[in-house]
């Protein structure tokens, strides 16, 4: 009897959660914004992240298109996932 098993790899990330705590941090870091950290304290979603004022004003400085572009790419640094 011939007998397969099947090996399934999760290589878009599913598996892995995100800590947003962690990304907002990142956001902030990489994109260079004038955020302070007391601000960050109090951010406890993505969607609270991009209502702070300096998010909106990179968002208007970069161009709406630019700015999400940079959110995604920014999502496959592996240093805030759990």
């Amino acid at each position: 009897m011939d007998k397969a098993a099947r090996i399934l790899f999760d290589i878009d990330g599913p598996l892995a959660m995100k800590n947003e705590e962690v990304l907002v941090r990142l956001y902030a870091q990489y994109l260079h914004l004038d955020i302070s950290e007391q601000e960050l304290e109090y951010v406890t979603s993505i969607q609270a992240f991009k209502r702070l004022t300096g998010v909106q004003a990179f968002k208007a400085a970069a161009g709406t298109v630019k700015y999400e572009y940079l959110l995604e790419l920014l999502v496959f640094l592996p240093e805030h996932l759990i």
